[in-house]
């Protein structure tokens, strides 16, 4: 795999408030085919939903269920949790620690023009 750090990038943001450097290093860390982040962090949480919702727009392997390819750096008593994002789970609490594939599972299912049958008005 080839790792990339912010570092790489401050060339590009030259110019741009620092205040945006977590959210642009989220949006750097989903476009990765792969993702390792930490279990209890909001920040991974958010790159996780933003994988689950470019999967869905590309059809990555698993969109159908939700599923990223993401993976937990956790404590050794949650080595259970480490591949939770490779199967879907349904919501359950708490609901800080991680992202659930209902937040980016079939969401666009009627932006087609249909839905349920019935050919939306324009």
């Amino acid at each position: 795999y080839r790792v990339f750090f912010m570092d790489d990038f401050k060339h590009l943001l030259e110019g741009v408030d620092s205040h945006y450097f977590g959210m642009i290093d989220q949006l750097i860390a989903a476009q990765g085919d792969v993702f390792g982040g930490v279990f209890y962090s909001t920040f991974t949480g958010n790159i996780n939903r933003i994988r689950g919702y470019i999967s869905q727009k590309k059809k990555l392997e698993g969109y159908e269920e939700g599923i990223v390819q993401s993976y937990y750096y956790v404590p050794r008593v949650l080595t259970y949790k480490r591949n939770s994002m490779k199967r879907y789970q349904a919501v359950e609490p708490a609901f800080w620690n991680r992202e659930f594939p209902v937040s980016w599972r079939d969401i666009d299912h009627d932006v087609d023009g249909q839905q349920d049958g019935q050919e939306l008005a324009s």
